[in-house]
């Protein structure tokens, strides 16, 4: 055999060699692929099963979610809000109720009874993709329609968070759009123990839902126990633009129709709280502003509560007589402060300071106070005054008021002053003074009685109270150490 021969031999006996072990190797790497084939389709299906399993244990007890539309339709009694009439604390008497709109029931109105208005301006706030989105049931996003349909339902309180999620992916899946939308604006919480846009639409609006212009509707969509045209008018309003720009984007109204709308002036319903019967009204809204504070939107609806406020009514009686009182005389008022009738039962007069000759029958243009009577043990409020007249200005300058503190901070001042090293007998001088510093304007403050006083010690100065003098001390030790004293002392 010729060597070439044997080399041609040889190289095929090695190439089928090869083969054999190539087809060897397939063999083998074939059969790791079939066991990890067969691998994952066993986890698969076993996490399959554990998956279904598991999702059939947490799903076991939810209700179905049309429940939505059985809820409570009975009617509930009010929440009572109650005061001392004396000192004792022996005897109350009812200030104020709450009593849930629509007495308490909850008027289900089906898709068709409610404005196409009020249906466009709450997608267009809530989830402008309403119509096209899927539901992902581990989405980040928790602010869905569906979601807060059932967020805002009685069904939330009975359920886990995670069984919440389960909850509406079912209802997802299980209903209609249209049905899901009709439970939300039946079920949300509008502010105002208003659960429900036909209750909103009262509370709010005073009339029925199927009334509401497109004004109204867009400010409604925007609504909550924060944002509401009674407890927050101007974040109300701005809500309501808000809300008309996104239809004017969505396309469902035109710009026109969206300048009409934010143009027109709406006729807000009163608050529950402002009718004839309350008492220390005032102080009545502030007790429902703390109550909602404490108690969840259900547990206020439901009602039956009694609820002993701090408030004394003597002492009510008496810091309403001394606010009258004294703005009359500082509107230059000549003769008796009050009518007779009111004057007899006004034993805090005697407690007023007398005015300056100087300012005696001068209008002072002053129309209008506030008056907090707290208890210096237990820090209660056992009167309170947020106005001279709530019929006519309900804003409550007590509470809601934001006001220099005026004389009332001039001691952190002093104190200030005295741990510098100054004295009570330090002098300073009540002349007239320009603080403007750095070419502000000019800054020329004056005393309360229009006069000057001259050189006085500090002690003089602060006992009466004059401005000059307390502005002169802020001067030297530095306004910001002043605050520093303040907020030490727990301010």
């Amino acid at each position: 055999m010729s060597r070439t021969t044997r080399i041609v031999r040889l190289r095929r006996r090695t190439f089928g060699k090869r083969r054999q072990g190539t087809r060897a190797s397939l063999r083998w790497l074939g059969g790791i692929a079939l066991a990890l084939v067969s691998g994952i389709t066993a986890v698969t299906i076993t996490a399959w099963f554990v998956g279904t399993a598991v999702y059939t244990t947490l799903t076991a007890d939810l209700p179905e979610f049309d429940q939505l539309s059985q809820v409570s339709e009975t009617a509930v009694s009010p929440t009572q809000l109650l005061a001392w009439t004396d000192a004792s604390q022996t005897q109350t008497i009812v200030i104020d109720e709450i009593t849930p709109p629509l007495n308490g029931q909850r008027r289900w109105l089906p898709l068709d009874a409610i404005p196409q208005d009020l249906i466009n301006a709450t997608i267009a706030n809530e989830q402008p993709d309403f119509w096209t989105d899927e539901f992902r049931l581990w989405s980040s996003d928790q602010n869905t329609i569906i979601q807060q349909a059932l967020r805002h339902s009685p069904l939330a309180t009975r359920h886990s968070p995670l069984k919440e999620q389960l909850l509406a992916h079912r209802a997802f899946n299980s209903y209609s759009r249209e049905q899901i939308l009709e439970w939300y604006l039946n079920g949300r919480y509008y502010g105002n123990l208003a659960f429900g846009a036909e209750a909103a639409a009262q509370v709010y609006f005073d009339k029925p839902l199927a009334d509401l212009t497109l004004a109204e509707a867009a400010m409604l969509a925007a609504s909550s126990a924060e944002t509401n045209p009674i407890d927050a008018p101007e974040d109300a309003k701005t809500a309501q633009e808000t809300v008309l720009a996104a239809m004017v984007e969505a396309g469902w109204i035109s710009p026109a129709r969206m300048q009409a709308a934010a143009n027109t002036r709406l006729q807000i319903a009163p608050s529950a709280s402002d009718n004839t019967r309350i008492i220390a009204p005032h102080f009545a809204r502030y007790a429902r502003q703390e109550l909602a504070r404490l108690f969840t939107p259900e547990e206020l609806l439901a009602g039956g509560l009694r609820v002993y406020t701090s408030l004394n009514l003597a002492l009510q009686s008496q810091a309403e007589c001394a606010a009258r009182a004294h703005i009359n005389r500082l509107s230059g008022q000549i003769g008796p402060a009050l009518p007779a009738d009111e004057l007899a039962a006004c034993a805090a007069l005697d407690y007023l300071p007398p005015l300056d000759t100087a300012v005696l029958g001068l209008d002072q243009r002053v129309d209008n106070t506030a008056v907090v009577v707290l208890d210096a043990k237990t820090a209660e409020i056992r009167a309170l005054v947020g106005s001279v007249n709530y019929w006519q200005e309900p804003f409550n300058m007590a509470v809601d008021g934001r006001r220099q503190p005026g004389t009332a901070f001039t001691p952190f001042t002093y104190l200030t002053a005295l741990s510098q090293g100054y004295t009570a007998s330090t002098m300073v001088l009540d002349i007239p003074t320009d603080f403007a510093t750095g070419g502000e304007p000019a800054y020329t403050p004056q005393n309360a009685d229009g006069r000057f006083h001259g050189p006085m010690r500090l002690r003089q100065a602060l006992g009466s109270g004059y401005h000059i003098p307390a502005i002169q001390v802020a001067s030297w030790v530095g306004m910001n150490n002043v605050v520093n004293t303040a907020r030490n002392l727990g301010i």
